[in-house]
């Protein structure tokens, strides 16, 4: 039950930053000031917890999806 609620939340955090770099990029070239300071951002250290909990939440989201296509597709390897 834990897994499945933490995969979801993290599903959900690896959506949001896929949509935050997407805003990001665009404002490479419609605004530079706004891309420059969204960059101070992400280099504080709060941006730098963010970042860390981002790669740890992706981290956990591709192990956890990788152990449920095992369990799909060959159930004999999950059996105990």
């Amino acid at each position: 039950m834990v897994a499945w609620a933490f995969h979801r939340i993290s599903g959900i955090g690896v959506w949001l930053f896929i949509i935050l770099h997407v805003i990001d990029i665009w404002l490479i070239g419609a605004n530079p000031e706004a891309y420059d300071f969204l960059g101070q951002i992400y280099s504080s250290p709060p941006g730098r917890v963010m970042e860390t909990v981002l790669g740890a939440a992706l981290f956990y989201h591709a192990l956890n999806g990788m152990r449920i296509v095992v369990m799909d597709f060959w159930p004999a390897l999950t059996a105990y």
